[in-house]
């Protein structure tokens, strides 16, 4: 599963059984309560620290996409959902 914009992990509490969590989150200041809430809660968690507009992802390589309220501040909202749809 990717997370999309996870910030501080507010839906952790949600993902225990996701298997590992993609969390794209280009804001490093929020990286360490981002992988505390993981450990919390039980989330194998991988960082990616990159904007949505290009995931650093293969084509069609996840199953699962969570975006949530994050699509009012990304620069690009178009080509973020181009990206999740790739």
């Amino acid at each position: 599963m990717v997370e999309i914009g996870a910030g501080v992990g507010a839906n952790f509490a949600h993902l225990a059984r996701a298997g590992t969590v993609v969390a794209i989150e280009p804001n490093r200041a929020m990286h360490r309560s981002l992988e505390q809430r993981a450990r919390d809660h039980g989330v194998d968690l991988e960082i990616v620290a990159t904007g949505a507009e290009r995931l650093p992802l293969p084509d069609a390589s996840v199953d699962e996409v969570l975006c949530s309220l994050v699509l009012c501040t990304v620069a690009d909202p178009a080509a973020t959902l181009s990206e999740i749809r790739r």
